[in-house]
């Protein structure tokens, strides 16, 4: 018998056929090799992309079957002032949707090693030290500073871009001219609305377009349904691929009617879900995409409409949500109320709160997810092997390995904590200290008046306040400058496990 895969890919301009498999499949290999297990492996890439791996281990060999389900080419970019038009009534939801997922990743008091966050569980909670926490929580305040600001810059920036775009600007004005030059940094962030914003335009709110993306996921998954060599099916999906897998596993669908024909047992794993997201712009779209995302999951999926104990329930279908705590796409886990519109018992679904590296730019990345050999690829694999315990002794996730990730991303962030301490005595110095502003003068000044341009600017600055602050500027983006290269040369040690 063979384990089927189905991988779908997120959005994001440059998706290339086959690398998000390539990176899934390289993954679980390298992790099974190391486990002690030997993997062959395949790989093709054509129309579709494919690939075999046959895994042997001390209890015998097991087949995996893998195929794509690439639909980054299936629907033509939008108009970025129509994008624009949608997004804009959407700001105030996604932000709080963000704001809910950085509380959510500020309540450590209840991180347990399964993810649970549970009263029930407290009592396994492994302890971490105060610095760790410390750390954690200057990381935190730092990054609401950050929204705050960012908030505030791009608003004012996304309302100019839109109102450019409708502006039939004369040639003198235009790209070429003095006001082109001007516009250009804001004209730049149109790429970004077009290719990343507008997928989910597209599949949220165009249902021609949407059912053309779904329809790939489901040809795939039922092309495998109704092989009779195949013995299970996990769907591995990232960001919007998880909204694409629940959508083409939805009520009504092609791969519900294959179930009923040809039962297996069906797992979804979703890595940084957007499923939160994307049903709340559907909740503010087009009457379609109401009527859409308010489907449940198809009776045959999730085993309804059978007197089934809770186990049997599982074996039919099993859904584990993985989310980076600082993850900002899906902000927290899958929704009760989603889960409840899709009409899964609780004990259907696992979901599971991860540390990658606690960096929200770069956590929602396949990479982060496919990287944290500690909380992540263990379940991966878990549920590739249908949930069996064969690899019991590197698939089960420790309080140990809680804990070790725990404090390496800690360590990571030592650097920042540092640098927002040193920030703030600065602003002390400058605002209480008189004594303390001649000192920071007197020690910078020399050096930075040798420097071309800089020196310049400190002499005209007439007054000793204004030269301490400058000075303090410079000497924040020093340290900022340091901390960011210490941070990234730990963030590498931690990825290769030597922490």
């Amino acid at each position: 018998m063979v384990h089927g895969i189905i991988a779908i890919h997120g959005i994001g301009e440059g998706q290339r056929r086959g690398e998000f498999l390539a990176e899934l499949v390289n993954a679980v290999a390298d992790f099974l090799e190391e486990a002690g297990g030997k993997v062959e492996r395949r790989f093709q890439v054509g129309e579709r992309a494919t690939a075999y791996l046959r895994v042997t281990a001390p209890e015998g060999v097991e087949e995996f079957e893998f195929v794509e389900a690439y639909w980054a080419d299936a629907f033509p970019p939008p108009r970025a002032t129509a994008v624009l038009g949608w997004l804009w009534p959407q700001v105030r939801a996604q932000v709080s949707l963000l704001w809910a997922g950085l509380r959510d990743a500020a309540n450590d008091a209840t991180f347990d090693p399964t993810g649970r966050g549970a009263p029930a569980v407290r009592n396994h909670t492994p302890t971490f030290s105060w610095g760790t926490r410390l750390a954690h929580v200057a990381w935190l305040v730092t990054l609401a500073i950050l929204l705050l600001v960012a908030g505030v810059v791009f608003l004012p920036v996304l309302a100019l871009l839109q109102v450019l775009m409708l502006l039939p600007l004369p040639s003198a004005l235009g790209p070429m001219g003095l006001l082109g030059k001007t516009i250009a940094p804001v004209l730049a962030i149109e790429p970004f609305l077009i290719r990343v914003v507008g997928d989910t335009y597209r599949y949220v709110n165009d249902g021609a377009w949407a059912a053309n993306i779904r329809g790939i996921v489901e040809r795939c998954l039922v092309e495998m349904v109704v092989r009779p060599e195949v013995s299970d099916i996990t769907i591995v999906a990232h960001s919007q691929g998880c909204a694409i897998a629940y959508d083409a596993l939805a009520e009504g669908s092609p791969v519900g009617q294959a179930l009923r024909l040809h039962p297996k047992r069906l797992t979804l794993v979703t890595l940084g879900s957007g499923i939160n997201r994307i049903f709340a712009l559907a909740h503010n779209s087009s009457s379609y995409a109401r009527r859409r995302f308010s489907l449940p999951l198809d009776s045959a999926v999730r085993g309804a409409g059978q007197v089934l104990a809770l186990e049997d329930l599982r074996r039919r279908f099993y859904w584990v949500d993985l989310y980076a705590r600082l993850d900002p796409v899906p902000a927290g886990p899958v929704s009760d109320s989603i889960l409840r519109q899709a009409g899964l018992d609780p004990g259907q679904v696992k979901r599971r709160r991860v540390i990658n590296t606690d960096n929200p730019v770069s956590d929602h990345s396949l990479c982060s997810y496919l990287g944290n050999r500690d909380l992540v690829l263990p379940r991966v694999v878990r549920a590739l092997y249908g949930g069996d315990d064969r690899w019991k002794e590197v698939t089960s996730v420790r309080p140990e390995q809680v804990r070790w990730r725990t404090r390496a991303v800690a360590f990571i962030h030592l650097p920042w904590v540092i640098w927002v301490w040193g920030v703030m005595a600065l602003a002390l110095i400058l605002v209480f200290w008189e004594g303390g502003r001649e000192g920071l003068v007197g020690a910078v000044g020399p050096k930075v008046q040798a420097l071309p341009g800089l020196g310049q600017v400190l002499e005209r600055l007439k007054t000793e306040s204004l030269q301490a602050a400058f000075a303090a500027v410079l000497v924040a983006g020093a340290l900022g400058g340091v901390a960011i290269l210490v941070s990234q040369v730990l963030r590498m040690t931690v990825a290769r496990g030597r922490l």
